[in-house]
């Protein structure tokens, strides 16, 4: 949803039923993460805003999620849709995010490898790295959110970043 005037709050529906309302801020950045989730499973999202009265008025596309236990990403691999883990770990070759999301409900660790946000969405609890684990933000419309500890004795490459 592009344009929230007139919005009072959003409604985050998972699988046709509601989760969570978010008040609309003046600072208009809004942000919901589902932490009441099952590994291994997909759920549908979609977001609906809602009037003072607590009347729909716009509605988003619905989003599929794919939910993982811990994930360990040895070899270049490309998101094809959004993604929530436990924790990821990211021993060797390239994880592209190419304009999804990925959460991270616990720790990023990044012994070796590369991981380049291409206009997606990044967040985690705390994020690790050593002298071989990069972030490649290359976009305006990279994003990483890290909610606790960030640690990082590598590389980092940013154009134009967003920090949270």
């Amino acid at each position: 949803m592009e344009d929230v005037s007139g919005l009072a709050s959003f409604a985050v529906y998972r699988d046709g039923a509601e989760i969570a309302n978010v008040a609309v801020t003046e600072e208009l950045a809004y942000a919901y993460t589902d932490t009441n989730v099952e590994a291994n499973a997909n759920y549908s999202y979609e977001v609906y805003g809602l009037d003072s009265e607590g009347v729909q008025v716009q509605k988003s596309e619905s989003v599929l999620v794919e939910v993982v236990d811990n994930w360990t990403v040895s070899s270049d691999y490309t998101l094809t849709e959004n993604k929530i883990v436990k924790n990821l770990t990211v021993t060797r070759g390239v994880l592209d995010l190419a304009d999804y999301e990925l959460i991270v409900l616990g720790d990023i660790k990044m012994p070796d490898g590369r991981i380049n946000i291409n206009k997606g969405y990044l967040e985690c609890e705390n994020y690790i790295s050593n002298n071989y684990g990069h972030i490649y933000m290359n976009d305006v419309n990279s994003y990483m959110s890290v909610k606790g500890d960030f640690s990082i004795n590598g590389n980092y490459s940013a154009k134009e970043n967003h920090w949270s």
